[in-house]
């Protein structure tokens, strides 16, 4: 589950919304998870990849429950966790035919993470547009939004420095989180661990080309 436009997210959010329930099949596994490595799935999806080998994704609610089983956020996958799940798996289903379990593929992901990704940028266009307008004698140039993180853009660095001495981090980051919050559907963002980026034009233009796909690689 890479993107919230990803199947399994899709699925995974009308379970959170008690729109939907886990693949009952699944539940044994689910439990199995939860008793031996206390952590509780909110929804296991299975699909098929490249050469169609099968995949199995076990999806927590929070990262702290994914990070079990990989080491750090972009770490690998502890592989004898993968293989007890996928035994675990092969034992539950070995007799239905609608799963196969050969060269299984598990991975562990979390639905926190993409719901804020999904609400940063359901935050409308004109509302990014109205605030910039609002923030224009702070010297605001754009509001930039990647994932679930927003910068807003000075000119200059030296706008860049004066605003951080003067404290303008906090005033940023409240107007943008009033309005951002009405698009946090799960509450997931909380303003004491929420905070904007500051950045300057000057440094896009520098150093970047004055091309976000350089900038957000």
């Amino acid at each position: 589950m890479i993107k919230h436009t990803d199947k399994e997210y899709i699925e995974t959010k009308r379970i959170k919304q008690n729109r939907a329930a886990m693949n009952p099949r699944f539940t044994a596994l689910a439990s199995w998870i939860q008793k031996e490595y206390d952590a509780a799935p909110l929804n296991i999806h299975y699909d098929t990849i490249a050469d169609n080998r099968p995949r199995l994704s076990i999806i927590f609610e929070y990262r702290d429950d994914e990070l079990k089983f990989r080491d750090g956020y972009l770490g690998n996958f502890h592989s004898e966790k993968q293989k007890a799940v996928s035994d675990t798996f092969n034992a539950l289903v070995n007799r239905d035919r609608d799963y196969n379990s050969k060269n299984l593929h598990v991975i562990f992901t979390s639905f926190e993470p993409r719901a804020k990704d999904e609400a940063n940028s359901s935050v409308p266009e004109n509302e990014i547009k109205k605030l910039e307008k609002g923030l224009e004698a702070y010297h605001v140039w754009t509001i930039y939004r990647q994932f679930s993180s927003t910068t807003f853009f000075l000119y200059t660095d030296a706008q860049v420095e004066e605003a951080h001495e003067k404290g303008l981090v906090a005033v940023f980051t409240d107007a943008y989180f009033n309005i951002l919050k009405e698009y946090d559907e799960f509450d997931y963002f909380k303003r004491e661990s929420f905070s904007i980026r500051l950045d300057s034009k000057e440094n896009f233009d520098k150093n970047y080309r004055s091309n976000w796909f350089y900038y957000s690689r």
